[in-house]
């Protein structure tokens, strides 16, 4: 969810952003639980495509593109790029030792144990078996020196201690091809590909983006990612772009788990997750989710965060809303018009101008928060916000003043203006809220209704009107 919060809020900042999800479809376990149910692997990733899928839309996150492993055009570039790497000398053939995790789908050599088990506390198995090998070691310089250059790439700052500290040791190369497992991407000697090599190389349907328009000169790519699979993508994964002579990943942002009675949850060790609330409330879920604190941390989860998150939504943003709109709509007011010709203008409006100045403010730390992934934060200025907001009602008595006066249309412009900036600063977090809120407000831009606003609103903001209508109350 993080990665959608974030694109959005580059979006409103200007930005085209292109949000890349998918499903990894390959490897032992998928073909293990299909066995189990009696299914064909195809038919069971489809299942699984469908739930994941869901998932997305009950959390009211549209991808922009979306990567399915086993579908044919994913499974040909793996091929070519395996014969590239095959014809420049990257990969070769070999002998591969190892402990394998059935659970989780991954090698470990034997210093990686921890009590015979993988580090996650998985059984493994030795396997020993022929197998194409890719030359990670080749790149371990390039790596050091990209990292020792680039000290943020890595989120949060910790994480990338530990990425250096793996390649300040022996870097092996990768075995990247298997031989007990027939459902993969087919290569030589009916081998299939290790699904890490596979899974990863669906990023680079980005490169589908070339043909709109988009150059490496412009396209930045940003990962979300887990934890545990941080190395996968730092290390693996920017080799085999340095091998492809292709561009890197320009962030790498690594999340904790959610906990379910002190276990992560996940697919592998097939813990359910606790009951959401139904999908009309997904902006609920959104919120307590991003609410629960530093991203980089795991959470217990515990589903009273629901219930706090929607007194949030509704004390503390909707019935801000709720407010303004009924006074305006007492008033019988159609169109609140800016009061103010131009910013020197304003500028004489001590009060209002201080408003607009500290809530400049608080878009910079808005600013700050997302980019350092603490959509906690971020949360916590929302509700300053709104403090502000309902402040500035109460000092003027909105509902005393004279409809027919100057000072009326001056507070009730300050105040859709200002829940302006609050509805559009909610959008990340809160989309069905904040597009209610917008919706409510029915800004305008020289007699042209205002229907996808960004953050570049705020620098004309007295040029706006709004045709506010009161309706039943947000929750």
């Amino acid at each position: 969810m993080e990665n959608h919060i974030w694109a959005i809020y580059l979006v409103l900042k200007g930005y085209d952003v292109k949000l890349l999800v998918g499903t990894d479809e390959h490897g032992s376990k998928i073909k293990s639980s299909s066995s189990k149910l009696g299914y064909p692997p195809k038919d069971y990733v489809l299942s699984l495509r469908k739930k994941f899928l869901d998932v997305y839309g009950f959390y009211d996150i549209s991808p922009d593109i979306l990567v399915h492993t086993s579908e044919d055009y994913h499974k040909n570039r793996v091929k070519h790029t395996f014969d590239i790497l095959l014809k420049s000398g990257d990969i070769y053939r070999g002998l591969h030792q190892g402990y394998f995790s059935p659970t989780e789908d991954c090698y470990y050599t034997k210093s990686k144990l921890v009590s015979g088990k993988s580090p996650l506390g998985f059984e493994v198995e030795f396997v020993e078996e022929p197998a194409y090998f890719f030359r990670l070691h080749k790149w371990k310089h390039r790596l050091k020196d990209f990292f020792s250059q680039n000290s943020d790439v890595i989120l949060p700052e910790h994480r990338l201690n530990e990425i250096n500290n793996i390649l300040d040791s022996d870097l092996n190369d990768v075995a990247i091809t298997r031989s007990n497992c027939d459902w993969g991407v087919e290569v030589a000697q009916g081998e299939t590909i290790y699904v890490w090599f596979d899974a990863l190389l669906g990023y680079l349907n980005h490169l589908k983006l070339n043909d709109t328009g988009y150059t490496p000169d412009n396209l930045k790519l940003i990962h979300v990612l887990g934890k545990d699979i941080l190395s996968f993508h730092t290390l693996l994964w920017p080799a085999m772009l340095m091998s492809l002579g292709l561009d890197l990943p320009c962030k790498f942002i690594s999340h904790g788990w959610l906990l379910s009675r002190g276990d992560k949850i996940s697919k592998s060790l097939n813990n359910s997750v606790p009951a959401l609330p139904p999908p009309e409330n997904s902006d609920v879920c959104r919120l307590a989710l991003m609410n629960l604190g530093d991203f980089s941390n795991d959470f217990e989860f515990d589903s009273s965060i629901f219930e706090s998150s929607h007194n949030i939504i509704r004390n503390k943003f909707a019935n801000t809303c709720h407010r303004i709109t009924s006074v305006i709509s007492l008033s019988r007011i159609e169109t609140i018009n800016s009061p103010f010709f131009d910013h020197s203008d304003l500028e004489n409006d001590l009060l209002a101008n201080s408003l607009f100045d500290k809530f400049s403010a608080y878009r910079k730390h808005l600013d700050d928060h997302v980019k350092s992934f603490r959509f906690d934060k971020y949360i916590q200025v929302l509700i300053e916000i709104s403090y502000e907001i309902n402040k500035f009602i109460e000092d003027k008595q909105f509902w005393l003043i004279d409809t027919h006066s100057k000072e009326f249309i001056t507070t009730a412009w300050t105040a859709c203006s200002l829940l302006f900036h609050l509805g559009l600063f909610l959008m990340p977090i809160t989309p069905k809220l904040s597009c209610d809120i917008i919706s409510r407000l029915r800004p305008s831009l020289s007699g042209n209704m205002v229907s996808n606003p960004s953050f570049d609103c705020f620098d004309n903001i007295i040029q706006y009107s709004y045709s506010p209508i009161h309706l039943n109350q947000l929750t």
